[in-house]
Order: C-alpha cells, then structure tokens, then sequence
C-alpha cells in the first residue's frame, strides 16, 4: 500500500551538481574580498578609515586639509570647491595604479629655472 503512493524516481535527487555547471566540493570558496588584508587595502586605496595591518593602529580618513602657507597659493586660486571635488574624485577612484594615472593626467612638469 505505502509503495504505491511513492514513485521510485526522485525528481529532486536526479539533479546533479556537475550537469548544474557546479564542482561538488566539501572545501569553502576563497572569498579574497574579505580577507583583512584586502579589506585595509580597499579602504586605504578609496581613503577611508582602515586599519593598520604592520602595527594595527586605525589609521584616520583623508580628509582636505587647510591650505599651506605657501607663495604660490595654489588653494587660493583653486578655489575651496574645486579642491574638494578634485579630492573627491581622486580618492572615489579606489585604486592605487587608476589613481597614478589620474595624476599623470592633471599634472603638468616645467622645466626648472635655477637649482639651489
């Protein structure tokens, strides 16, 4: 009677993970975006607060600092509004060659009138 009402075809248990595309594994997958190391780095390379990994000290954000006293007044000509989109746009970047490259590409090199 009980083996009438069951069929001896499970729908369910014919589906193996290998036709499915997936390796059956017993092991966790490496999941690199979590690690500390590469959570510190992000955070460091987007300019937020991180941590330390060689002393463990947390490490402030980046943040615009006052202008510098110097006689070129760069921030003066800049203005305080393009400074800070600039920072913004800088650290929003997030990584570290992206970043050189935005350097190369706003910075100019002059030629040096006199060698003290």
């Amino acid at each position: 009677m009980a083996s009438a009402s069951t069929s001896t075809t499970n729908p369910v248990a014919d589906v193996r993970p290998e036709a499915a595309g997936e390796e059956v594994s017993l092991k966790r997958k490496k999941n690199e975006a979590e690690w500390k190391k590469n959570v510190a780095k992000a955070r460091k390379n987007s300019g937020k607060e991180y941590i330390s990994r060689s002393t463990g000290k947390v490490m402030a954000a980046r943040r615009v600092r006052d202008p510098c006293g110097c006689p070129k007044s760069c921030f003066d000509k800049l203005g305080e509004e393009a400074v800070r989109s600039i920072f913004t746009e800088y650290w929003n970047i997030g990584e570290f060659n992206a970043q050189s490259a935005y350097l190369l590409t706003r910075v100019k090199s002059k030629e040096v009138k006199k060698v003290y």
